[in-house]
């Protein structure tokens, strides 16, 4: 194994001709997709393998450039015990050559079902995305290249993936993954590496072929490099970067009507409105699924071109009350007027399912004075309905410890303590309530965190909020302010209720 390299100064100024040529091609890469602002702060994923390697000094000399900080995160994937612990002070001693913070952590046991590559993909972009929500990075970088694009091109080809698949990795995702060196070859990276003295590390699981990239690498594209053509991972990212943009393209194209497709949506079930879709082409319909579905899981992991097809046949009216059962304990229905998709909780072949993760939403709604009551507010984005109305008498009606406590779906508020207006929006970063039965405030986070809401939820639990004091985190807390008492001549009543259960009770 290589030792750590040793760069206890400044970087000398670029003078090799091809390290300088890299360097444009990122640049170029970066600004053409907008990957980086001034005052970013990039997590760096590093292995220590030479993409990463690569990626992380090419970032540190565009420093300056674009105003960013960058910090290096290494996981360890636990399939070579012998010389993780080297591996990662060898990373570690790149930080701080680099002065650069680092973060490291290691993964448990493979679960022993499924596959073991999509496992590991799936834990290591949990760990970046976990590490840089912790640390205040607001990118991630990888160190996918040309070549490891070419790759995916043809694992999606083999596999039968449509436009999407064969746009190959995108370049940024969600504005917030980004891949400077996607148009960079690995021969490209070595020779750089190798030109500047730039140690790497060697990992030869990169070697096994029992993972299916690790095949296409080391056995098909060089048999087509070979017996067809020498441009072979230059045409594979050049048909890929068309249909990229053509994909992306079509998805602006088709974006209104994924709007008006998507009914209801939360963190358990999803409605598309069948009259949306019924009579769009064939095409149209799989995309506009694939894309409800991406919104509504965050990916499509264990999906694939079958299942989309089985879904869209779903649309016919003859086909109504019919069910399909899809991955992910997924079940999708046909009813009068949706397609209606519903996820069980449970475990899932002796393990916990995975979380689910959903993208944050924002949303804020009004209620200027007491005389707009009763108002029903519908809340899409969190799948529910808010219903406020005024109960009167409520001294001789209503039991006062029912009332005060909290509870998931229905809560009272003395109404003449109440500070109009009411706003009902999502959670912000230093929100703080009283919690009712408790002395002082407590943040919302650590709320959140004691009641086990998963962090891509909490965006969209609804807060009700009187002047500007939170009184009650729907379905989670009440505070303890305007409690209900026998002084009580009027009450805001408050209730939720799931949109999903309001449509199935008009079905019946």
């Amino acid at each position: 194994m290589p030792s750590p390299p040793h760069i206890k100064k400044p970087f000398p100024p670029v003078q090799d001709a091809d390290t300088s040529r890299l360097i444009v091609k990122v640049q170029q890469c970066i600004d053409d997709y907008g990957m980086l602002r001034p005052e970013d702060r990039v997590l760096v994923g590093v292995s220590g393998g030479p993409d990463s390697v690569a990626l992380v000094h090419v970032l540190s000399w565009l420093r300056c450039r674009y105003a960013i900080d960058l910090g290096i995160a290494h996981l360890d994937h636990g399939l070579r015990p012998d010389a993780a612990a080297q591996e990662t002070a060898w990373v570690k001693g790149l930080a701080e050559d680099l002065d650069v913070p680092f973060f490291s952590s290691r993964l448990g046991t493979f679960p022993g079902h499924g596959s073991l590559e999509a496992w590991l993909r799936t834990q290591r972009y949990d760990f970046l995305e976990q590490t840089a929500a912790q640390h205040g990075f607001s990118k991630i970088a990888v160190g996918h290249q040309a070549n490891d694009n070419a790759e995916a091109v043809l694992l999606h080809l083999l596999r039968g993936s449509g436009m999407r698949g064969i746009a190959g990795i995108p370049p940024i995702r969600g504005n917030r993954i980004i891949r400077p060196l996607i148009r960079v070859t690995r021969t490209e990276i070595l020779t750089c590496l190798d030109r500047l003295g730039i140690d790497w590390l060697h990992d030869p699981t990169n070697m096994d072929v029992r993972f299916d990239r690790n095949r296409v690498r080391h056995q098909l594209i060089p048999l087509l490099e070979k017996d067809y053509t020498a441009n072979l991972v230059q045409i594979l990212n050049r048909t890929a970067s068309i249909c990229f943009e053509e994909d992306r393209w079509i998805d602006d194209q088709l974006a209104p009507l994924l709007a008006r497709s998507v009914a209801a949506r939360n963190s358990t079930s999803l409605r598309l409105r069948v009259d949306s879709l019924v009579h769009a082409p064939r095409p149209v319909q799989r995309r506009i699924i694939r894309n409800a579905l991406r919104m509504w899981l965050g990916d499509l992991q264990r999906f694939n071109a079958n299942h989309i097809e089985n879904i869209a046949a779903l649309l016919p009216d003859d086909q109504r009350h019919r069910r399909l059962h899809l991955p992910r304990r997924i079940e999708a229905e046909r009813t009068v007027t949706d397609l209606y998709f519903r996820r069980f909780p449970g475990h899932c072949r002796g393990r916990p399912q995975a979380a689910i993760p959903a993208e944050p939403v924002e949303f804020t709604h009004v209620i200027e004075t007491a005389e707009d009551l009763p108002v029903v507010i519908e809340i899409p984005e969190a799948g529910l309905r808010l219903a406020f109305r005024i109960e009167h008498a409520i001294a001789h009606a209503i039991d006062y410890e029912m009332v005060r406590s909290r509870g998931p779906q229905r809560v009272f508020f003395d109404l003449n303590r109440l500070t109009f207006p009411l706003l009902i929006r999502t959670p912000k970063p230093g929100d703080r309530i009283s919690p009712f039965g408790l002395q002082g405030t407590q943040k919302l986070k650590k709320l959140f965190i004691d009641h086990k809401i998963p962090k891509p939820e909490r965006s969209r639990v609804p807060l009700v909020i009187g002047g500007d004091t939170v009184l009650w985190v729907v379905g989670v807390r009440r505070s303890g302010l305007a409690v209900v008492d026998e002084q009580t001549s009027k009450a805001l009543r408050i209730e939720a209720q799931t949109i999903d259960r309001v449509n199935d009770m008009k079905q019946l």
